[in-house]
């Protein structure tokens, strides 16, 4: 049978940051209009936006495939994170999407099915994205559902569970109709009105020479549900014992945090740490959870990631390496912020739910006996690639031209 292998390279997604124009849902329709104050977070998005990364967009629209991704139809060596983000990558590419002047432009295909399947796609990054980065839902948490929404993901805090609907359109035709859908989703379920357990965002995609009125619009959430301070937490404990798939996990590791966010003592403190494994011990010969550590320094920011919990040679890292010396094989290195570990061993789940780090820019460092560049995700976990003999302690410089 014949065999044609295809390599998707997600590094030529465009790195620049944009910087979204959101406004709220403007219906002329009175009923539909949220009823409530603006919260906060909405307050200081209209007034001040958000920056965004189309790489961090495109994992988000990933979450469209990642349950059903067939590795069967693919070469081996990569997750199905990684392939679902490939995915979406490989559609949208299909427009061209661009940064210019702060701004994603892409070209119109004239066709109206790859209008469709591209403004849907990046419309659920668009939209998922957003609320992460405005801190309005964890996205450790988000899951896709077939329950009426399209996803659902806890508050950050460990609040309500927040339904969201996410919409795409071109240049604005189908808003209107996508509106009223958010709507009758949220009175069909019975749903009450405000800002805390549904969200609508409707994203809109232009090209250059469009008159461009917005780019997401947030339409008609509704008021907060009870809390789910437990749930979020175990939920975010095997967040990062699946953060890159089973297939490229060490099992000790990954078993000490499933067992710990299953514990039916995890919050019991008058029992022993969930997670002693996070104290190292010198005459323990491997530490399950630290192989080696980094001491990385991002412009002042210092965190201690320890490495252990997957097995980078398995992980492709698709970082760009400029000035690279053939002749010195490169390397891989993925750990876990330290203080993760830290927290759940010592019961501070409210420093756990509230974690994160700037996620902006990629991180270089270039000495005699090494050469690096890291990336760090919101969550705390570092991903990098390196040539030579990687130091425990690296201070790191950002390239503000390649940053993502």
């Amino acid at each position: 049978m014949y065999r044609m292998l295809v390599t998707i390279d997600t590094s030529q997604i465009p790195s620049p940051t944009f910087s979204p124009i959101v406004r709220k849902n403007i219906t002329s329709r009175s009923v539909r209009r949220c009823p409530v104050a603006d919260p906060p977070w909405l307050t200081s998005l209209l007034n001040n936006g958000c920056n965004m990364q189309l790489a961090d967009v495109l994992v988000q629209a990933g979450r469209h495939f990642a349950d059903r991704v067939n590795q069967d139809a693919f070469a081996p060596g990569s997750t199905d994170r990684q392939i679902a983000t490939a995915m979406a990558w490989t559609i949208i590419s299909l427009i061209s999407p661009t940064v210019t002047s702060g701004r994603v432009v892409v070209e119109d295909p004239i066709d109206g099915d790859i209008k469709r399947l591209c403004s849907e796609i990046l419309g659920v990054g668009m939209s998922l994205e957003v609320l992460r980065k405005n801190r309005v839902i964890d996205g450790r948490t988000i899951r896709k559902i077939a329950a009426g929404f399209d996803f659902d993901a806890i508050e950050r805090g460990g609040g309500g569970r927040v339904l969201i609907e996410a919409k795409g359109t071109f240049r604005d035709a189908s808003t209107s109709e996508h509106r009223t859908s958010i709507y009758n989703k949220i009175i069909n379920q019975g749903l009450p009105r405000g800002y805390g357990r549904a969200i609508g965002v409707i994203a809109s995609l232009w090209t250059a020479s469009d008159v461009r009125d917005f780019d997401l619009e947030i339409c008609d959430p509704e008021e907060p549900a009870e809390s789910h301070f437990e749930e979020a937490v175990r939920e975010i404990i095997r967040f990062y014992a699946r953060r890159f798939e089973e297939a490229v996990a060490m099992q000790e590791g990954v078993e000490l945090l499933f067992h710990a966010a299953g514990s039916p003592d995890l919050f019991d403190k008058s029992k022993p740490s969930p997670l002693p494994e996070a104290t190292l011990k010198r005459q323990r010969l491997i530490d399950p959870l630290r192989h080696n550590s980094l001491r990385l320094n991002r412009a002042g920011v210092v965190q201690e990631f320890w490495g252990r919990i997957w097995e980078a040679r398995k992980l492709p890292i698709p970082l760009p390496f400029e000035k690279r010396n053939e002749a010195i094989p490169l390397q891989a290195f993925i750990g876990i912020d330290s203080a993760i570990f830290r927290f759940i061993r010592d019961r501070d789940f409210r420093s756990l739910l509230d974690y994160e780090t700037s996620d902006e820019g990629l991180w270089e460092a270039r000495e005699e006996t090494f050469s690096a560049v890291f990336q760090v995700d919101s969550y705390g976990v570092v991903t990098g690639v390196y040539e030579g003999s990687l130091p425990t302690n690296v201070n790191a410089t950002e390239n503000a031209d390649r940053g993502r």
